[in-house]
C-alpha cells in the first residue's frame, strides 16, 4: 500500500518506471557463473592464429567430458541475429533490428543456457567471443539490462540443480 502511495505522490507513470519481472530476480547471495577467463591473457592481435588454436584446444581439453556449446550474435545492414551451436544442435533468431551486437551475444547465450536447462544437460561449457557479455552476466552488480538479467536467472537455475556450467 506504501508503494502506491509513493507512485500517486511521486507522479509515477509506466513511462519512467521500470519494474524488474519477479521472475528474473535472483538473490544477491547467489554467486555469478564461473567462467574461464584465460584466453584473455593473449592479445587478439599480437598473438598467432596457431597459438589461439592450441590454447583453445588446451581449455576445451580442461573440461573433458562437458557438453559444448559455441555461441556468436552478429549484425549486418539487414538485421540483427544470433546463434548457438553444439555437436548435434543449432538454433538461430534474427532479432529486432534495433538491437546491438552486445545484445545478440547475450542473446545466443540465452539459447544455450535454455537448452541446457530444458534438456537438463549436467555438465556444460559455452564459448562465446564476446568479452563484454562475460563480463556482464557474471558481473555481482545488478544490471539494468533485461538480457543480462534473464541470463543470469536462468545460469542461477541450472547452478542451483546442481548441474556444472
Amino acid at each position: 500500500m506504501r508503494i502506491a502511495a509513493d507512485v500517486e505522490l511521486y507522479n509515477f507513470t509506466a513511462y519512467n518506471t521500470f519494474i524488474l519481472e519477479a521472475s528474473n530476480r535472483i538473490p544477491p547471495w547467489q554467486p555469478p557463473p564461473k567462467c574461464d577467463r584465460s584466453l584473455t591473457r593473449f592479445a587478439k592481435r599480437d598473438t598467432s592464429n596457431v597459438v589461439l588454436q592450441q590454447e583453445f584446444e588446451s581449455l576445451r581439453e580442461s573440461f573433458g567430458s562437458h557438453m559444448e556449446f559455441y555461441t556468436d550474435g552478429s549484425r549486418t545492414n539487414t538485421g540483427v541475429s544470433c546463434a548457438m551451436v553444439t555437436e548435434t544442435t543449432t538454433r538461430s533468431h534474427c532479432i529486432k533490428k534495433i538491437m546491438s551486437i552486445f545484445s545478440a551475444e547475450v542473446y545466443a547465450v540465452i539459447l544455450a543456457l535454455n537448452y541446457i536447462l530444458q534438456n537438463q544437460v549436467k555438465s556444460s561449457v559455452i564459448y562465446t567471443d564476446s568479452l563484454s557479455c562475460v563480463h556482464a552476466i557474471t558481473s555481482l552488480h545488478t544490471s539494468k539490462n533485461f538480457l543480462v538479467q534473464r541470463a543470469q536467472y536462468i545460469a542461477s537455475k541450472i547452478i542451483n540443480k546442481g548441474y556444472s556450467l
